[in-house]
């Protein structure tokens, strides 16, 4: 009985907890169905690259903050790395063509977004990624974080293998 109640407080400080934090909001979908564009049009500016090409290669979770705060490099191994804003985009251009992306978890991103207070925002690779490391990351990264909700884009029509991932 004494086991029970113990593991029955740890559920509650936890839940309590995340009451208050922000909601967690993960946007998928296969590449180039506007996922990015999507997280711009709530955040009511460009933050994240688009266009008309896969652009998003690691997992990007938007959280509150000051926008000239570091990017922080998460790795799957646990440890962090810092990036200033001004050597993000040259570092993040070489990373694609490196195998350290193939460690990395997921990049934190700051911005003063008013809705940011209230919803995290998890911007995803898409799921029929070129590079199929990018849309493992994602599933990992989902499975792992469990977001409060989902968003999934479809474009012109639902192929299987979302419909699989939903099930999921």
């Amino acid at each position: 009985p004494h086991d029970s109640l113990l593991q029955l407080r740890k559920v509650l400080e936890k839940s309590v907890k995340k009451i208050h934090e922000p909601m967690q909001l993960a946007i998928m979908g296969k590449i180039c169905s506007s996922k990015s564009t999507l997280v711009n049009a709530i955040l009511g500016k460009q933050l994240m690259s688009m266009g008309e090409k896969e652009l998003t290669y690691n997992v990007g979770w938007l959280k509150y903050g000051n926008p000239e705060d570091d990017i922080i490099i998460h790795y799957k191994d646990g440890s962090r790395s810092p990036k200033r804003k001004s050597e993000f985009a040259k570092w993040a251009d070489n990373i694609t063509v490196t195998t350290e992306s193939d460690n990395i978890s997921y990049i934190e991103v700051f911005d003063d977004s008013e809705i940011l207070k209230e919803i995290n925002i998890i911007d995803t690779p898409g799921l029929d990624s070129l590079k199929k490391k990018d849309s493992e990351n994602t599933l990992n990264f989902i499975a792992n974080v469990r977001p409060d909700a989902v968003i999934m884009l479809f474009t012109h029509s639902v192929a299987k293998q979302t419909l699989d991932i939903v099930r999921q």
